[in-house]
């Protein structure tokens, strides 16, 4: 190329191309992530699989920060021994849905996500077991 010929030249044409790269890479993030968030129902519960850990399910929002997301109303599904779990033998033995916030940490009722750390989600339908098992805790609880 005729105009980057000097090295002065070449640094300079070589960072427009960096910096139009990254402004590329940037533009496309924010496409997926904006496609990801239309792709939520609001009115259904999502289950999340974080890397590393377990599913957890709750409404899934994000928090207006490129990588962080936010879960509310969690819960996750516990393994228990089938014997002991009386609540939920007739549907899943060996199966128990936890709410979040009643472990020895005591943790507040919301998860702020690394997006980054995420695996997949998917909205839940209103039929499915978990939902419906998260409609009779909250009957039991006196909860809407």
């Amino acid at each position: 190329m005729e105009c980057c010929s000097s090295k002065p030249k070449k640094i300079i044409c070589v960072a427009v191309v960096v910096v139009f790269a990254l402004l590329a890479v940037g533009a496309a993030k924010y496409s997926f992530l904006k496609r990801e968030i239309q792709k939520i129902d609001p009115n259904s519960y999502q289950l999340v699989q974080i890397a590393g850990t377990q599913s957890y399910i709750g409404h899934l929002k994000f928090s207006g920060h490129g990588k962080d997301a936010v879960l509310s109303d969690v819960y996750y599904v516990q393994q228990t021994p089938a014997a002991t779990d009386t609540k939920n033998a007739a549907t899943d033995p060996g199966f128990a849905l936890r709410k979040l916030g009643g472990e020895i940490h005591g943790p507040e009722d919301i998860m702020h996500l690394n997006w980054q750390n995420v695996l997949f989600w998917e909205n839940l339908k209103a039929d499915s077991k978990v939902v419906q098992g998260i409609a009779q805790d909250k009957a039991s609880r006196g909860v809407k």
